[in-house]
């Protein structure tokens, strides 16, 4: 697959699941405690009260004061140790094929 068409299957992925990303983080298994929108312990780096979902801007948004921020893919890919093509490949599963 050339790098065009690529970037424009990740361009629709993200659009599509744009204002989506706590159903589709819930649905692959990240934990409701997480998106609970509170200062908390980060999932990703373990700091005791220095993350928080926000999904401000509605593409899985979050914040941690070590870690910095981040959105649902990235999310995925550290809470699951998922590499991008993974990621990618699960969250198509859950809101549809992007393309065929």
């Amino acid at each position: 697959m050339e790098n065009t068409q690529f970037e424009a299957r990740i361009d629709e992925l993200k659009r599509r699941a744009h204002g989506r990303w706590t159903e589709i983080l819930r649905s692959l298994g990240v934990d409701d405690k997480i998106l609970n929108r509170r200062n908390q312990p980060c999932p990703l780096c373990g700091g005791t009260d220095r993350f928080q979902y926000t999904d401000k801007y509605g593409e899985g948004n979050y914040h941690c004061r070590s870690c910095g921020a981040g959105g649902g893919i990235k999310l995925l890919q550290a809470y699951h140790g998922w590499d991008f093509g993974t990621t990618f490949k699960r969250v198509e599963e859950c809101i549809g094929s992007v393309s065929a």
